[in-house]
């Protein structure tokens, strides 16, 4: 028996890995028909490739590092010696994210999700950017997208909720929290949109409850010490009110702000 060929058999990538390794000419990735995609075969030697695909592995190692802007710099080497290699534009992105540039992140992002419309991850990222970006149109569009690319991407819904909240869909925004929190009940995401949620439709006692869970999973959330606040301070409990903004301030003033 030709082990080898057995243990070929049993390896599986990731959609990511394996779409940047098809670019590269090392596999056939199949299409919606079933049918093995090969025209990477009329590419001239697809092996000369490697050394870009080497380059953004290591331009990805530079981003966990933080070192972004050298990342940045690798990157942009790698797009401007070979358009062609679009799985550099997700890293890209991420770089941009990063560093706070959230125009230049949707920019490369959109190119990634041009040349690898399936991969939830690059959806999501972009999603992301465009929420920092306050675009709540492509925001929504781009976390629907990653929702009919897999449907039990959470963070996808709880930021799906965050827009609803923005957009005074309260009612959806706490069911949908809720459903989330059925499976992931310490989501401070979800914890802290139905907190919210709650309070807008008149449910302070239901709000407290959810924004002291969420306190609970990041006790260094400052909007969350607000929020408290607030709510307590309504309800008349002025001492208690006062314990949690004092907190918030606290945080803040040492930089602590997500």
């Amino acid at each position: 028996r030709n082990t080898s060929s057995s243990v070929e058999s049993e390896v599986e990538l990731d959609s990511e890995t394996a779409e940047a390794l098809a670019s590269l000419g090392y596999i056939a990735l199949s299409t919606p028909d079933g049918v093995a995609d090969r025209s990477y075969q009329d590419l001239p030697d697809p092996k000369d490739k490697i050394q870009i695909y080497d380059q953004v592995s290591d331009a990805n190692a530079l981003i966990g590092e933080g070192k972004f802007q050298q990342a940045e710099q690798s990157l942009t080497a790698v797009l401007q010696a070979d358009p062609s290699a679009t799985f550099a534009n997700h890293a890209l992105g991420t770089v941009y994210s990063k560093m706070g540039d959230h125009r230049k992140a949707v920019r490369a992002y959109e190119k990634a999700s041009a040349a690898y419309p399936r991969n939830a991850l690059i959806r999501f990222n972009m999603g992301s950017s465009y929420l920092r970006l306050r675009d709540w149109a492509k925001a929504e569009e781009a976390f629907g997208k990653v929702l009919e690319i897999d449907p039990s991407h959470f963070r996808a819904r709880g930021n799906l909720t965050t827009l609803w909240m923005q957009k005074g869909r309260f009612q959806e925004a706490l069911t949908a929290s809720e459903q989330i929190l059925e499976k992931h009940e310490n989501y401070e995401v979800a914890l802290f949109n139905a907190g919210l949620a709650s309070a807008a439709l008149g449910l302070p006692m239901k709000a407290l409850g959810y924004l002291e869970r969420a306190e609970r999973v990041n006790p260094e959330n400052p909007l969350t010490l607000e929020y408290l606040a607030q709510i307590y301070g309504q309800m008349g409990s002025r001492q208690k009110a006062q314990e949690y903004l004092a907190r918030a301030q606290e945080l803040r003033q040492r930089g602590r702000v997500r």
